[in-house]
């Protein structure tokens, strides 16, 4: 047994959002929406609408998670939560499967803090890979 290493060798830290995540996001989602600026205001086109609850649960937590680094918009977080799919109208999404999605659908890809779901840097390729298949 290698005695020189230690845990802390195995801790590997979460990268930054950065450009190249944005240029990994950007022509997933284009495909879906419109951002108004500079207030940050989403309009999402009917492609979107076509998508299941899952893939425009992705697809919006992609978005804020670009919008939220980009300072665009009023958003304190990047954390999506339940509640705040299903209140936004324009999403047409119900709490049921908000819920449904982050708890059990889809729950690989999001992780959760106490402002609620979002997709960490190192599982932005999982959710692209997803969007894409669909």
């Amino acid at each position: 047994m290698d005695d020189k290493i230690t845990f802390d060798d195995l801790i590997k830290k979460e990268e930054e959002f950065s450009e190249e995540h944005e240029k990994l996001i950007a022509p997933v989602i284009k495909k879906f929406i419109s951002i108004i600026t500079p207030s940050g205001s989403i309009e999402f086109n009917n492609q979107f609408h076509q998508l299941t609850g899952a893939r425009k649960v992705v697809t919006y937590s992609l978005i804020k998670k670009g919008l939220f680094h980009r300072k665009l918009g009023n958003y304190k977080s990047e954390s999506v939560k339940p509640n705040e799919l299903s209140n936004r109208k324009d999403l047409k999404i119900s709490l049921a499967v908000a819920k449904k999605v982050f708890n059990r659908e889809l729950s690989k890809f999001f992780d959760k803090n106490k402002e609620g779901y979002f997709i960490p840097t190192y599982k932005i390729n999982l959710a692209i890979e997803y969007l894409k298949d669909g």
